[in-house]
């Protein structure tokens, strides 16, 4: 079981969508796959097509509360989704929540061979709990300097609140488009620069712009090798390669 938060201090960076993308790439490709919606936006389980009426019985803020993880599980009716404990507006009471509840209870997910989950952006107990549940922590980041200083403050709470997960974090370039020149002064390579000058913990894996995420989000198109798609397939795949250690061969023809 390996646990993996998408988490960042910023909004509109990607973090939802990756972490749909990445969910769903697992559970296509043959391992059991289990998401967290941790975010009050619910973005995650408003994907997975989640009544609400269900989320009052079962969700991710029950699971914390009631320390059972497994009873909130909602089953997937599809071979391509992940099964799914959904947010809730009960979230809002937990906001003060033990940052070690998560991690305590954990071991009850030890059928799954991935947990993802997704975060608000921000950085409270619901935060900590995931983060320090987590064996990876993932934080998508697009080239610009708010961005840069978003990452610098979030590992400064990471040191502040002593969460021993420093280690364990990782910048994920998104939104990225591969520089037209080697020209150091142009805006793109100052930016890569920066981050890389002050970052050694940046993955392999760079999320292309394509209009095709907000697409496959919207009405949950299918990313598969066919020639508009297969720039963010292969990337998607690549992501899972790193964060998985594994060469993830997907023969499902998609996810």
């Amino acid at each position: 079981m390996k646990i993996i938060t998408f988490s960042s201090l910023k909004g509109g960076v990607g973090k939802s969508s990756i972490a749909i993308f990445t969910a769903n790439f697992l559970k296509a490709s043959g391992y059991k796959v289990l998401i967290m919606d941790f975010d009050i936006q619910n973005s995650v389980s408003f994907y997975y097509g989640i009544e609400y009426e269900l989320t009052e019985k079962h969700n991710t803020a029950r699971a914390l509360n009631d320390k059972n993880l497994t009873d909130n599980i909602i089953k997937a009716n599809d071979f391509f989704y992940p099964d799914i404990i959904p947010s809730n507006l009960e979230l809002l009471n937990l906001q003060s929540v033990n940052q070690y509840q998560l991690d305590s209870i954990k071991n009850q997910l030890q059928d799954y061979d991935y947990i993802i989950i997704d975060t608000s952006p921000t950085f409270n107990s619901l935060i900590l709990n995931s983060i320090i549940a987590s064996d990876l922590i993932i934080t998508p980041v697009n080239l610009t300097l708010f961005d840069f200083k978003t990452a610098l403050f979030y590992e400064n709470r990471l040191k502040e609140y002593r969460t021993g997960k420093l280690d364990n974090w990782k910048l994920l370039f998104n939104r990225y488009k591969e520089p037209k020149t080697d020209n150091p002064d142009t805006e793109l390579n100052t930016y890569i620069s920066l981050f890389e000058s002050e970052f050694n913990n940046i993955l392999n894996t760079k999320i292309i712009e394509t209009a095709l995420v907000r697409k496959a989000i919207d009405t949950k198109t299918k990313i598969t090798l066919s020639k508009t798609k297969e720039k963010l397939y292969l990337a998607i795949q690549e992501l899972c390669n790193e964060i998985t250690n594994t060469e993830i061969n997907n023969q499902s023809g998609g996810f």
